[in-house]
């Protein structure tokens, strides 16, 4: 009697299963602009792009190469990008505008009656890096080397600081658009003025005999820079088991971010 009973509920369930048609509701694209202001550069660049749906099968990144796009200074110097067709973002003349530390800049762009701007002040000064160095580590894999980084610095006193720890693979020739090694991010909240120390370890698959030069960099950046990064180092894109991680933006008009850094960096050698 217990399985007729059973069978008949099932049946009732099965029975309930609907194809649902729900119309997903339409969303207007939005102006992006994404500007990382620093003196380490001899020409600022800046991305603009239109945003893509949540939902729907139009994910493809669509550039913005017709946009107005120009920076303005605190004493109201305004200087204006041009786009690269081959970078496929804007940069403006070279040497054409100087990024000071402590001063706020604005970088907009217009596009007819579409407009997005951001505004990031630099940081005061670059923190330097007091004490670093690397050894080698012992891997149990085969062909497969670790090596173990540690650096130090001193955070500023008497005002907000944020810092990213970045290890790039340093090249004997220039090249664009490689990834970074290693990503830190750490803030000076409840630690104002104290001495900040990191460790981490890597994975190398070096010949034997061979040598490798690393560029190790501290950037000092202000929030927007600094948040933004941090976000997008945790996202983990379609992995259904990690967390979700909503991306900052602190552009008006739109979405994006205008963030500024200043940089330290020491080269180290196997």
């Amino acid at each position: 009697m217990k399985k007729v009973f059973y069978f008949i509920v099932s049946l009732a369930f099965l029975s309930c299963e609907k194809e649902a048609d729900v119309k997903v509701p339409a969303t207007n694209p939005k102006l992006v602009l994404f500007s990382f202001l620093s003196n380490e550069n001899a020409q600022q660049t800046a991305f603009v792009s239109w945003s893509a749906p949540v939902i729907g099968s139009n994910q493809e990144l669509k550039i913005e190469p017709n946009a107005n796009v120009y920076l303005v200074d605190e004493s109201g110097v305004k200087v204006s990008f041009a786009f690269n067709q081959i970078m496929s973002f804007y940069v403006s003349p070279m040497n054409a505008i100087s990024i000071e530390p402590g001063k706020t800049y604005t970088v907009v762009a217009v596009l007819g009656k579409d407009s997005v701007w951001g505004t990031t002040k630099i940081p005061l000064q670059a923190v330097k890096i007091d004490e670093y160095g690397m050894s080698k580590v012992p891997s149990p894999f085969e062909g497969e080397e670790k090596r173990r980084f540690t650096c130090k610095w001193t955070d500023i006193v008497n005002q907000e600081n944020y810092y990213r720890i970045t290890l790039d693979p340093k090249l004997d020739f220039p090249t664009d658009g490689l990834d970074e090694m290693y990503n830190g991010f750490y803030s000076d909240r409840q630690k104002d003025g104290e001495t900040f120390a990191t460790s981490f370890e890597i994975n190398t698959y070096n010949p034997p005999g061979s040598q490798s030069k690393y560029t190790l960099n501290l950037l000092t950046c202000d929030y927007p820079y600094y948040e933004y990064h941090r976000r997008r180092v945790n996202y983990f894109g379609d992995d259904p088991f990690s967390e979700p991680s909503p991306m900052y933006t602190n552009v008006k008009g739109g979405l994006g971010v205008v963030g500024s850094y200043l940089k330290s960096s020491v080269v180290i050698n196997d």
